[in-house]
């Protein structure tokens, strides 16, 4: 659950990150647009949108690093939980319930990684910026970290409630299926 608030988090700060980028970006300052065009110098805070573009394509990344560790996570819990419906049925438990929760959220993870597939080959292309990261055309790299922030989220959005929902599942048949204190199941 830690992970999931971190990613949470990380999400937050990257939306944060790319909104202000994309806001600043089309702006220019009053004392850009009057400086001397014989002066080689750059517009007054073009660096430092440069430099949020750069900040905010790093953010994706790592979220993109955690997402991949996160649907790691779920293809563990995944096995886990095939593993005790397995043993269930081999005790002739009714697993049913569990197995028709742990299809539901196998499909939502499918659908996860797709998306976040999509995410890597957006920021494995790194359109806009340069193979380490730097910013090489600014209007590109927006677009590069406007799709891949949006994938990643898509991604996080199809995974939904899927964990909780399983868990859920989990928690109700064992509650079904917990030994009486005559030693029988409730079911």
């Amino acid at each position: 659950m830690n992970t999931i608030r971190k990613s949470i988090i990380t999400a937050l700060v990257a939306v944060l990150v790319i909104g202000v980028v994309i806001f600043a970006l089309p702006l220019g300052t009053a004392a850009a647009q009057t400086q001397d065009p014989a002066t080689p110098q750059a517009p007054a805070g073009k660096a430092a949108r440069i430099a949020l573009l750069e900040k905010a394509y790093q953010a994706e990344q790592k979220a993109l690093d955690t997402q991949a560790k996160n649907l790691d996570r779920a293809d563990k819990l995944s096995a886990r939980i095939q593993t005790l419906i397995d043993t269930a049925k081999g005790k002739g438990l009714d697993t049913s319930k569990l197995q028709t929760a742990l299809a539901a959220f196998n499909a939502k993870v499918s659908d996860a990684k797709t998306l976040h597939a999509k995410a890597a080959d957006i920021l494995a292309a790194h359109a806009g910026f340069d193979a380490s990261g730097k910013v090489t055309d600014p209007a590109q790299a927006r677009k590069t970290l406007t799709s891949a922030h949006q994938s990643l989220k898509d991604a996080r959005q199809s995974l939904g409630g899927s964990f909780k929902d399983l868990m859920n599942a989990v928690k109700n048949w064992r509650k079904e299926f917990k030994p009486n204190q005559n030693g029988k199941t409730n079911s």
